[in-house]
């Protein structure tokens, strides 16, 4: 069985049993309507001949649009969210390919990223700090030292040197980065002082507070996404939990981005993220529109395409979602074609058992 389509990277399981290593493999034939991965190949090695491969979609006007229509219309936004599957190295190069044209514009946002804990921007501002000046502060040295500071390898995220683009093509361009996540250790505090709600026979509610509540429809479909990513392990309870979950990790994103935008001031802000999380419905941006009323949020997601979804529409069926939930989408080869349910049920049941 392929990998199925699903949010399968939620944030929730980000950093325990759902984060993979990118499926290497020959470099391709270029996508058509982004340029500039290197070259112009794809790393990731499957459906590179899907219909959809290289395709940007703009969501509200129903049309492909060019790799140069995006870039103008994030050159207007002060908030760019980037959404991606963890593991597909491709979407990390394309995030560092958006980065380097707003950085040639003469553009400096700062980077906020998912992938590091909000606990760990002392040792992040530790290596931002030292000047970058000769062979051994090269980008690429830096961003190793980023790495060993924050302690990568323990974290759960895929390897870093598939991040990497990103963070050299941030430090190449002195681009403030700051921490964005809630960290494991914070999360678990949280939760255990937000179960009361499935007590007393009213299982699947978790008693918590949010800056927004969330509408009907965008509550299921977070949801249906939680239960098909995890396999069917999640009971109501779980899936409740978890709802909660990525919704205080969303609400700690929106803050880190907000305080960074205040900081970087015209520069503006890049969100590094899931595309779970740059979702217009239930992620980061319904925070960001309650925090920064009038401010130009545009959520980009580099999608991975799959046999038999030929169309955007059908992507936005496998999201629960009536349309698809971005401003733009980028659909690019698929990185794993490894069943994920396969692949982490020993982690699944572990976590059912619980």
């Amino acid at each position: 069985m392929g990998r199925q389509f699903s949010p399968s990277v939620l944030a929730v399981t980000a950093a325990t049993f759902f984060v993979t290593g990118c499926a290497a493999g020959h470099r391709g034939q270029g996508p058509a309507g982004v340029s500039g991965i290197d070259g112009g190949g794809w790393e990731s090695p499957l459906s590179r001949d899907h219909p959809l491969v290289g395709r940007i979609q703009d969501v509200a006007g129903d049309r492909e649009v060019t790799a140069k229509e995006l870039a103008a219309a994030l050159a207007g936004a002060e908030i760019v969210l980037l959404g991606e599957q963890h593991d597909n190295v491709d979407h990390h190069r394309l995030q560092a390919r958006v980065l380097q044209d707003m950085i040639a514009e003469g553009r400096r946002p700062a980077v906020a990223f998912e992938q590091l804990d909000v606990e760990k921007q002392a040792a992040v501002d530790a290596v931002l700090s030292k000047p970058a000046a000769g062979e051994d502060e090269s980008p690429s040295a830096r961003a190793t030292a980023l790495a060993e500071a924050v302690d990568w390898k323990k974290s759960g995220w895929p390897p870093f040197d598939e991040y990497r683009p990103v963070f050299e093509t941030a430090l190449g361009g002195e681009l403030p980065i700051r921490a964005a996540n809630l960290s494991r250790a914070a999360m678990g505090h949280v939760l255990a002082h937000t179960t009361a709600g499935a007590k007393n026979g009213r299982a699947g509610r978790v008693d918590a507070t949010h800056d927004v509540e969330l509408t009907a429809e965008a509550r299921a479909s977070l949801a249906a996404d939680i239960k098909e990513s995890h396999c069917g392990y999640a009971d109501d309870r779980m899936t409740a939990m978890m709802i909660d979950a990525q919704r205080r990790r969303d609400e700690t994103m929106a803050g880190a981005v907000v305080k960074a935008l205040a900081e970087s001031g015209p520069g503006g802000v890049v969100l590094i993220a899931g595309f779970g999380h740059a979702r217009s419905d239930y992620g980061v941006p319904i925070h960001l529109r309650r925090r920064e009323p009038g401010r130009r949020v545009v959520s980009v997601a580099f999608l991975e395409v799959f046999p038999g979804l030929d169309s955007p529409g059908a992507y936005a069926d496998a999201l629960h979602a009536p349309r698809l939930p971005f401003d733009y989408v980028v659909f690019t080869p698929r990185a794993d074609g490894e069943d994920p349910c396969e692949k982490f049920r020993a982690g699944l049941e572990k976590m059912k058992a619980r």
